[in-house]
């Protein structure tokens, strides 16, 4: 299952099959989306209208969980 963790608006996911950077997939209810660059912690597109701090703050109470599951998806990659 791609869904790392949950948060008020959405959810975080990390895919299997993906592909470098390392990075995760915010799905918001709403069927917006973005990605975050797990390196720089920028995000890889321009966040949905209203959300960034949500989505940040989300993020850095998630990051250890998210790297975690990226880690576990991908161990060969940095």
């Amino acid at each position: 299952m791609p869904t790392v963790s949950r948060f008020s608006g959405g959810r975080f996911a990390v895919y299997p099959n993906d592909h470098n950077p390392p990075h995760v997939h915010v799905l918001l209810d709403d069927g917006e989306n973005c990605r975050i660059n797990l390196l720089s912690g920028e995000f890889m597109d321009t966040p949905p209208r209203g959300m960034e701090r949500t989505i940040r703050r989300a993020y850095s109470e998630n990051i250890e969980t998210i790297w975690n599951e990226w880690e576990r998806l991908h161990p060969s990659d940095p």
